[in-house]
């Protein structure tokens, strides 16, 4: 898990989640709200996308964050 901040201000923690199918996708997580976005990534294990993730400056995680949609797991199961 990591955390940034958007232009704005707002604080953010990007965590690799699960889809569904066995997709895998960043969530990212405003810390002042419930507010929940998600990216989805392509890498062949959860382990490859923790790596990526890991990887990836501020200014790509940023441009993810942008182009994130809303997260639409269900309630109670982490990553969906």
């Amino acid at each position: 898990m990591l955390s940034i901040t958007d232009e704005h201000g707002n604080l953010w923690e990007v965590a690799v989640g699960k889809a569904s199918f066995g997709n895998l996708v960043f969530l990212f997580s405003r810390a002042d709200s419930d507010i929940v976005l998600s990216h989805a990534v392509t890498a062949s294990s959860r382990l490859d996308a923790e790596q990526a993730l890991q990887d990836m400056d501020v200014r790509e995680l940023r441009l993810l964050l942008r182009e994130a949609s809303p997260w639409t797991g269900r309630a109670g199961e982490p990553g969906g």
